[in-house]
């Protein structure tokens, strides 16, 4: 539970991703209406009366593989929130970093 500052306890958060490590290993961990498929190693996202939409895991591999996927995925005419939940899935599962992110996409500053 955070704090008066909104930081939570180091056990508070060691718990919760433990947690979340085993929901991933078992296949029930969801992210919105994404859900991990730890058989087939798929994100899935139910989309209701459609078809399911699946993405290998092993297509996501790099952080250019992944992006990519982002960049697909912000092409439909899907809520928002779909791929925002998906930027979550892959950040739990491949553990994102911001830095490596925005290098991908910005490019690099010169130095005078």
């Amino acid at each position: 539970m955070p704090d008066d500052e909104g930081f939570r306890d180091a056990a508070d958060v060691s718990r919760a991703l433990q947690r979340d490590l085993e929901q991933i290993a078992a296949g029930t961990k969801s992210w919105g209406r994404w859900t991990y498929d730890a058989h087939a190693g798929y994100l899935v996202l139910d989309r209701g009366d459609v078809a399911a939409y699946e993405i290998p895991l092993n297509t996501c591999g790099t952080e250019t593989d992944r992006l990519n996927w982002i960049a697909q995925l912000a092409e439909k005419s899907w809520p928002s929130d779909v791929i925002g939940d998906f930027v979550r899935a892959l950040n739990e599962t491949y553990g994102l970093r911001q830095n490596d992110a925005l290098a991908a996409i910005r490019p690099a500053r010169r130095r005078d």
